[in-house]
């Protein structure tokens, strides 16, 4: 469960950055 947790905050994350660089 930990593990997943962690996978979801990095595709958070990732799609944070995404969404940062789309808008830039």
């Amino acid at each position: 469960m930990e593990q997943l947790k962690q996978h979801y905050e990095k595709a958070i994350l990732g799609l944070a950055m995404l969404a940062l660089v789309y808008v830039a």
